[in-house]
């Protein structure tokens, strides 16, 4: 199908979400892509985001600091919240549709590419990479998708390249592991040789794995122990991402010559993360958009709320073993007058299941919340939201976030 529209684009992409996870994950079919392509992650100026907590915000406010200098910027970050072109973003903007489907057709036609069946995570890191080369950007500023060591973006082999690695905890336990360590061990799996690492201190046990991986690989490890403080109003946790891109662009600037961003700079740079304490207004009423699906995001959220209001709450929530769902609800309750469960569809990079409602509301009825409605369809769950009197919240999955955000988009 020759793609003219970001729906097609969707259609085609969607052919490429395995059927189920793989059992063991390895860079050696990236590898191959990546040389078919003429490895053009190799000719860019690399920024790779690592972490469990905040590192699609970090990416945000490093790029944009970095256009703010008055650099070209490649930004790439997964999942999108509403269109898939937001995959690849050149200067703050999602590439306009016609050029993305233009260039994904190019980019898909490439001889070989599709024999070597990629997944869809893979043919969107690979085609973000080509097309930062393509565009020349100055910078590419990467998040990465899952854990790092064997994440599809960490094929980039420059000595220059800046590894970021936001708060580490527990997610995809599955994947990568059951401690804290072995987390860490694959987060910090982007250092290479004599890269610039920078990170905020953490556990003991985080900073002795990612200090032993950077000894090892000769790169210097830089902990942000007295950070900067944003001119602007930003929620605690998207005050404490800014602090962390701020000291990486502060070293960007100074090795490379860039321009000082004054007072004014600094405030425009602390912008509105899609999905992170979004806000909107939708019907006349507030609501609050933030993909908070684990422990530690939501800890971050809660504390980030207005504390003198009670919102609505439309949750939905990924199911995974490490899914703690009676610690999420826990940490929303006192901000919770309404509880809304529901479900939401995902289909982007690896395949995914949304938890069944009434398991959610079961957790809540445990916590002692009162006023609970089961509600499998979300856009009927969020019309319900809308007909109360209170702020509304839409939290526990990006993938209801996606979704809702996208319903809603010209609202």
């Amino acid at each position: 199908m020759e793609m003219q529209t970001l729906q097609q684009a969707n259609l085609v992409l969607a052919k490429y979400v395995p059927n189920k996870r793989v059992g063991a994950y390895s860079l050696d079919r990236m590898y191959k892509i990546m040389e078919l392509l003429g490895s053009p992650q190799n000719k860019l100026k690399v920024i790779h985001v690592a972490g469990t907590s905040g590192k699609t915000s970090t990416s945000y406010f490093i790029a944009e600091m970095l256009k703010l200098a008055g650099k070209q910027v490649g930004l790439t970050v997964s999942p999108h919240i509403v269109d898939v072109n937001e995959r690849v973003q050149i200067n703050g903007q999602p590439l306009e549709e016609q050029k993305f489907c233009e260039l994904l057709n190019e980019f898909m036609s490439t001889e070989g590419l599709l024999d070597l069946e990629p997944t869809y995570f893979e043919l969107l890191v690979a085609f973000a990479y080509w097309v930062f080369a393509k565009e020349q950007v100055d910078y590419a500023v990467v998040e990465v998708g899952l854990g790092g060591l064997i994440d599809g973006t960490n094929v980039v082999s420059r000595a220059d390249k800046i590894c970021v690695v936001t708060d580490i905890g527990f997610d995809h336990t599955n994947i990568l592991g059951n401690e804290l360590s072995e987390i860490a061990a694959q987060k910090a799996g982007i250092i290479q040789p004599s890269n610039q690492v920078f990170m905020h201190r953490q556990d003991k046990e985080i900073m002795e794995v990612v200090a032993n991986t950077a000894s090892k690989q000769s790169a210097a490890l830089n902990v942000v122990d007295d950070p900067q403080v944003a001119p602007a109003p930003l929620s605690e946790y998207q005050q404490h991402n800014w602090q962390l891109a701020k000291e990486v662009f502060d070293y960007v600037s100074k090795r490379d010559d860039l321009k000082n961003l004054d007072e004014h700079d600094l405030k425009s740079s602390a912008i509105q993360v899609p999905g992170r304490m979004d806000y909107e207004t939708i019907s006349g009423k507030t609501v609050i958009f933030d993909g908070a699906h684990n422990s530690s995001k939501m800890t971050a959220l809660a504390n980030s709320l207005p504390s003198d209001k009670k919102f609505t709450v439309v949750m939905g929530m990924v199911e995974s073993k490490e899914m703690q769902v009676g610690d999420c609800i826990r940490l929303l309750a006192p901000k919770t007058a309404r509880l809304i469960c529901t479900s939401f569809p995902a289909k982007q990079d690896l395949p995914h299941h949304a938890l069944a409602p009434n398991k959610i509301a079961a957790a809540a009825k445990i916590l002692g919340i009162a006023d609970v409605t089961l509600e499998e369809d979300p856009e009927t769950a969020m019309e319900l939201a809308l007909q109360g009197e209170n702020p509304i919240l839409v939290t526990g999955s990006l993938f209801l976030v996606s979704h809702l955000k996208g319903v809603y988009r010209n609202d």
